[in-house]
């Protein structure tokens, strides 16, 4: 049996720029990094996912179920942390069961401080929609609006044209979190 871990934000095409961008040390020595992310994919029994955050159910809260892909970005694009200080807290729903908001703090092997907040308390459907990453360098920075990269300020770099990715399978059109779970 094999088994894998679907990181499906390493193969939006605008995640696939960044790393091109700091790979090719586009952004300079790291300074910063942030991650924002804001969902309501709580464990509402109304909602979409009435999972989430449920004891027996889930594996645990916003941070496994949600905040992890862009930890998981932030090391992919970041490198390695050296240290790592965290807090977890119930703070939008009493009836979820996990922590439903978290902040961490990550001194990267680079030297780069880092940090990734995360709810899944708010009032916000599109798990894009309130997501926004920024690195910051002493070459320049970028902006990752969702997993579109809006802003590329660097004094050089790669190519940053889109990726082209295979065409996907047919019916995956019908997947809710983007095509990285195709990929």
């Amino acid at each position: 049996v094999q088994l894998g871990f679907v990181m499906n934000h390493r193969y939006a095409p605008g995640n696939i720029l960044a790393r091109r961008a700091v790979e090719s040390g586009a952004l300079g020595r790291p300074l910063i990094a942030s991650v924002l992310h804001s969902s309501g994919l709580s464990g509402d029994p109304r909602g979409p996912s009435p999972w989430r955050g449920r004891r027996r159910l889930s594996a645990g809260g916003v941070l496994s179920t949600q905040a992890i892909h862009f930890l998981d970005l932030l090391l992919w694009l970041g490198g390695p942390a050296s240290s790592v200080q965290a807090w977890t807290d119930l703070l939008g729903s009493a009836d979820q069961d996990h922590e439903d908001t978290v902040g961490v703090a990550l001194r990267m092997a680079s030297g780069a401080l880092t940090t990734l907040t995360a709810t899944s308390a708010s009032p916000i459907m599109d798990d894009f929609t309130g997501t926004r990453i920024e690195l910051h360098g002493t070459g320049g920075y970028l902006i990752l609006d969702g997993d579109e990269l809006r802003v590329a300020d660097l004094a050089e770099g790669p190519d940053l044209t889109t990726p082209q990715l295979p065409p996907a399978p047919a019916g995956s059109e019908e997947i809710v979190f983007g095509s990285g779970h195709v990929y």
